[in-house]
């Protein structure tokens, strides 16, 4: 399980939250990009 490895290591486990914000952050502009874009249409 990664989740025990990441447990042992705070380093990678805060690297790994980062990760998630910036693909999360990514995912919600991209939705944002395409409300407008169909609203625009």
């Amino acid at each position: 399980m990664p989740s025990i490895a990441v447990a042992k290591k705070p380093s990678l486990a805060t690297s790994f939250k980062n990760s998630e914000l910036s693909i999360w952050l990514f995912i919600m502009c991209h939705l944002m990009i395409l409300n407008l874009i169909f609203i625009i249409k």
